[in-house]
């Protein structure tokens, strides 16, 4: 199955769907460090042995390109499809809709509804149900489901990835959530919604704390493990930051090659104000270079 993921800021998925977050997040960061250019656009991580796209930092390009790849696994006769991960719809969202259904393409339609477009709640952006009724409209396969259950999810995909390689058909998922953080870390989501609320959403709806009492009900995992687990976790966070850092930094080129056959004089002088500052320099390339440390820092603690 090919998956192609949404904008920043949604990692829960990620893990989810069988990516392990080892094999994924850590060894991008050991090996990929320095491959990251202008051409990628704006991307952050993938894996192509994984079949998982690179994700892009633009808002629902995703979805066309899913459904191309989907439209090519059904010309290829494959026993496959893809799915695309997704906060509410853009006009790029009707598009791969439509699409999808009318060439009956293998695809899974993964909409996160988490109630919010950064400050903007849901019933401000658009007048009907949700997205399911959406998928409907468009003569999709539809279903809605508690997005902070594990196994709901779980279920959910499994059955649609039968359903969408079996009928050659799209299918569409919403999973109802909440976003309980911020949009970005430069977002203060206090300034527009209570903060009971939030703290109501991280209680007892967190999808991990809903998992975990699962679980230990069960009598799968204890306190003992998950402490454990933990601290390995953050070991090995630590370790593939210690790899990353001792990577050879990229050239400064890289930051202005690979874009323009011949590139624009704005550009041009761009590069050269940058190779004048060399103190700059410095700055930005080590910027650059621990902003992924960062981020798989801060995916280690979400975990």
């Amino acid at each position: 199955m090919i998956l192609c993921s949404l904008s920043t800021g949604n990692l829960e998925f990620y893990c989810g769907e069988g990516l392990l977050y080892k094999s994924l997040q850590i060894s991008y960061l050991e090996t990929n460090m320095s491959m990251e250019k202008e051409d990628k656009c704006l991307s952050i991580y993938g894996s192509r042995k994984h079949n998982y796209f690179t994700v892009a930092s633009t808002v629902a390009t995703q979805i066309p390109h899913t459904v191309g790849a989907a439209y090519s696994l059904k010309m290829e006769k494959q026993d496959s499809c893809a799915i695309t991960y997704f906060g509410t719809s853009t006009a790029d969202f009707h598009a791969a809709m439509n699409f999808a259904a009318v060439m009956e393409v293998p695809v899974i339609f993964f909409c996160r509804n988490n109630g919010w477009a950064i400050n903007t709640p849901v019933h401000e952006q658009f007048g009907s149900d949700g997205g399911v009724v959406k998928g409907k409209a468009y003569g999709v396969p539809s279903i809605r489901i508690d997005g902070n259950d594990a196994l709901a999810i779980y279920n959910a995909v499994h059955e649609a990835r039968k359903r969408a390689i079996k009928e050659q058909t799209p299918v569409l998922i919403e999973a109802l959530t909440y976003r309980a953080g911020h949009h970005t870390t430069s977002d203060d989501s206090t300034r527009y919604r209570a903060i009971d609320e939030i703290e109501r959403w991280r209680g007892d709806q967190n999808p991990i704390k809903r998992f975990r009492k699962w679980i230990e009900s069960r009598g799968w995992w204890k306190d003992v493990a998950e402490s454990e687990y933990r601290s390995s976790i953050r070991k090995q966070v630590a370790q593939a930051i210690q790899v990353a850092e001792r990577i050879e930094k990229p050239p400064v080129a890289d930051m202005f090659n690979d874009v323009y056959d011949v590139p624009p004089r704005n550009l041009n002088e761009q590069e050269v104000f940058v190779r004048k500052s060399s103190r700059n320099t410095e700055k930005i390339i080590l910027l650059m270079f621990h902003c992924k440390a960062i981020f798989i820092f801060y995916l280690s603690h979400m975990l």
